[in-house]
C-alpha cells in the first residue's frame, strides 16, 4: 500500500516535469521560470513522501542526468530537465535520502525490457508503456509516466533481491 503511494507520488511528478519540457521547448527563460513556478507543488509532495517515509528507510532512485542536446533534445529541454533534475537530487539529499542514480540502459537491461535497437522511438516507448502497466495495472500509466513506473519497479526489485517477478 505504502509502495504504490510512492509509486503515483512518483507518477506524478514525472508527468509534471515532462508536461514543462514539452510546453517550453523554444524558450528556456520561460520554461526555467515555469520550472521555478512549479517547485513548490512538487515539493510539497515530496514532502508528503518524507512524512511516510522514516529517516533510516529513505531511498531514492532517479535516472542519471543524460548529458546530450542536439536534435531529440533542444538545449532549451535541457535547460528544463536539467533544472528539474537538479532541484529535485538537491531536495533529496537535503533530507537525507539514500540516493541511488541509474542509468536508462542499467534499469532496462536488469528488467528484461530490452532494447530500442530496431524500434522506432514510439514503438519503443509504447512497449516501455505496456510493460509498466504489465506491472501496475492498477495505475494510470502514460507515455510521459512509463519510464518512472519502469524505474520505479526497478527500485523495488534492488530493495528487495529476492522479489525478482
Amino acid at each position: 500500500e505504502k509502495g504504490h503511494k510512492m509509486l503515483d507520488a512518483s507518477l506524478v511528478v514525472s508527468d509534471k516535469i515532462k508536461k514543462l519540457q514539452g510546453e517550453y521547448k523554444g524558450d528556456a527563460k520561460k520554461a526555467l521560470g515555469k520550472v521555478v513556478d512549479e517547485t513548490e507543488s512538487l515539493l510539497e509532495l515530496i514532502e508528503k513522501i518524507i512524512e511516510a517515509a522514516p529517516e533510516a528507510n529513505r531511498v531514492a532512485y532517479l535516472e542519471d542526468l543524460i548529458k546530450f542536446t542536439g536534435s531529440p533534445m533542444p538545449a532549451s529541454a535541457m535547460a528544463v530537465y536539467a533544472s528539474s533534475w537538479g532541484i529535485l537530487k538537491g531536495f533529496l539529499m537535503a533530507n537525507k535520502f539514500r540516493l541511488i542514480l541509474t542509468h536508462p540502459k542499467k534499469w532496462q537491461k536488469d528488467l528484461g525490457l530490452g532494447t530500442s535497437k530496431g524500434k522506432s522511438k514510439t514503438e519503443w516507448k509504447n512497449s516501455l508503456k505496456s510493460e509498466a502497466q504489465r506491472y501496475y495495472p492498477h495505475h494510470k500509466i502514460t507515455l510521459a509516466n512509463a519510464d518512472a513506473a519502469l524505474i520505479f519497479r526497478f527500485a523495488e526489485q534492488q530493495e528487495r533481491p529476492n522479489d525478482r517477478g
